[in-house]
């Protein structure tokens, strides 16, 4: 009879080049096993959970002349070193041992595959460490295989429905530099673009945690959320990630976050539009007028630009969306321009006597109009300050700035 006994990672001895896994406790967590008792003697045998592990595939298995069997064996841990892009290239064992190592070209195809022999166990997990499928040769991302050798889908994205005008076998807009996307699921992020968390749901779409930032505007008076309920619901969000369930029990997140447009190609489209006004000031008609248009599905429609205003004159500038329909979502700038009045000098002398320098420029925030008359969720591009605004009726909702807003990054 074969019995098994554990060995306890000793975290004095860490791994050779992976010091910083050192929390044995955290780690078997993830494998469901708790670390109460050292030996670990009372925990099922991971042989158990993978039935190619077990007897011929142990590792320092003893045996004796009586009984051929190996008699003792070691619960087998292997441990994945990934580059600086996700791909395992390494695969270390309990020993400290290299047991596999791999190379890859740019598109996924294994160029060089090493393996010690020591057991016929082999890393599922391999390029953007996804799992690779044996059978077909492919790797699945979840939400289609990829083939390698093809560099090239298998089947169209399950979301291309959403995205008309992309090609339906296209990755992220066909900008892979910029954007990520490792799942295809909602995914929440903060205001530098990073992600937090995902629900779990195969639906593509991005929520901007709202803001506990009270902008000090007497038009904006209040912030969206407080800073306890801004902690508490990213804690939520970072502990369920994945779980599609307690997100659907639990709509503390969506509550405590607002929609985005998830489209990267209609968030660069948006930015363009309003990037008419290059955002260094100064008194040009092109950085004293608003630019906008709607977004409708992801179409985006540009609106004609606005009619050229005066900083000092006018406390903001006007644009009107002509074509409008139910469920387009607004979005408009805020000028960047600016007068800069010195003071008076002397007719007889070329010192200043008194008086002081004035400088007058538009509003950047959105201003009272905006926030009375907004029908939905709205977006400001403040050219000013290079911040994106994102409101709706009576309060600011969140704002980014306008470079993380156009590169979300969905990892």
């Amino acid at each position: 009879m074969m019995s098994t006994k554990s060995v306890c990672y000793n975290q004095n001895h860490p791994f050779k080049g992976v010091s910083g896994l050192v929390n044995i406790r955290f780690i078997m967590s993830n494998f469901g096993q708790t670390t109460d008792n050292e030996s670990f003697n009372s925990v099922a045998p991971l042989e158990s959970l993978y039935p190619d592990l077990a007897h011929n595939t142990v590792s320092n298995a003893t045996t004796d002349a009586l009984n051929p069997e190996p008699s003792v064996s070691t619960r087998i841990i292997y441990w994945y070193h990934p580059d600086y892009v996700g791909n395992v290239d390494l695969v270390t064992d309990l020993n400290q041992e290299a047991y596999e190592f791999y190379l890859y070209n740019p598109w996924g195809e294994s160029l060089y595959h090493w393996e010690s022999g020591s057991s016929s166990w082999n890393s599922p997990y391999r390029f953007n460490s996804k799992e690779f499928d044996a059978e077909t040769g492919m790797h699945y991302y979840g939400a289609r295989y990829h083939h390698p050798k093809l560099s090239v889908w298998m089947s169209v994205d399950p979301l291309a429905h959403k995205y008309v005008g992309h090609a339906p076998f296209g990755f992220l807009g066909c900008n892979p530099i910029l954007m990520v996307d490792p799942d295809g699921q909602g995914h929440f992020i903060n205001e530098k673009g990073k992600v937090i968390g995902n629900d779990g749901i195969d639906d593509g779409k991005i929520y901007l945690l709202k803001t506990s930032r009270n902008f000090g505007d007497e038009e904006n008076p209040t912030n969206a959320i407080n800073y306890k309920e801004h902690r508490q619901t990213i804690k939520f969000i970072k502990e369920n990630s994945g779980n599609s369930e307690a997100f659907g029990e639990d709509k503390t997140a969506y509550q405590n976050s607002v929609e985005l447009v998830s489209d990267s190609q209609a968030r660069k489209q948006m930015s363009t539009i309003v990037k008419q006004d290059d955002g260094k000031g100064g008194t040009k008609d092109k950085n004293n007028r608003e630019y906008g248009g709607v977004v409708r599905g992801n179409e985006v429609i540009e609106s004609p630009a606005g009619a050229v205003a005066s900083p000092k004159e006018d406390s903001q500038a006007t644009i009107t969306h002509p074509d409008v329909q139910s469920g387009d979502i607004f979005f408009h700038s805020h000028p960047s321009g600016s007068i800069t009045e010195e003071p008076e000098k002397s007719s007889t002398s070329s010192n200043v006597y008194g008086g002081e320098t004035r400088i007058y420029s538009f509003r950047q925030l959105p201003s009272a109009f905006d926030l009375n008359n907004a029908n939905g969720i709205e977006y400001v591009f403040a050219r000013g300050n290079n911040m994106v605004y994102i409101y709706s009726k009576g309060q600011i909702l969140g704002a980014m700035k306008m470079k993380h807003f156009e590169n979300i990054s969905v990892e």
